[in-house]
């Protein structure tokens, strides 16, 4: 049951609501579903997570701080399925990364920070 009351001490009954929570690790459409990556922060390798409900061409690249592509992880069309691709970092410096990952017309960035 939720209440409030106010400044003279009237206590007001609320009705019933219900709340759905998402899981915010995760972007959720219609024809996939992107997991973060982890671990996060992560030493010399990391895993993308994502399940496709559909064919789709995937594309996931690793780019630095400035904004300059340093691996190109995966570019190809996928079938529907789980999917976790294991991502070796090991010549990478430490720093900050942005991972982005196409799936069909939709782009998703996700931050990351190497620390050996």
């Amino acid at each position: 049951m939720l209440s409030d009351v106010d400044f003279s001490g009237r206590e007001t009954v609320q009705s019933e609501v219900q709340v759905k929570v998402e899981n915010k690790s995760a972007i959720i459409a219609d024809s996939y579903t992107l997991r973060s990556l982890y671990p996060n922060p992560f030493n010399a390798s990391f895993t993308v997570p994502f399940t496709l409900n559909e064919n789709l061409t995937v594309k996931v690249s690793l780019y630095n701080i400035a904004g300059q592509q340093v691996m190109s992880i995966l570019n190809q069309e996928l079938s529907a399925g789980d999917y976790h691709f294991a991502v070796n970092a090991d010549d990478l410096c430490s720093g900050v990364y942005f991972l982005r990952i196409n799936l069909g017309k939709r782009m998703h960035t996700q931050k990351m920070v190497l620390m050996k």
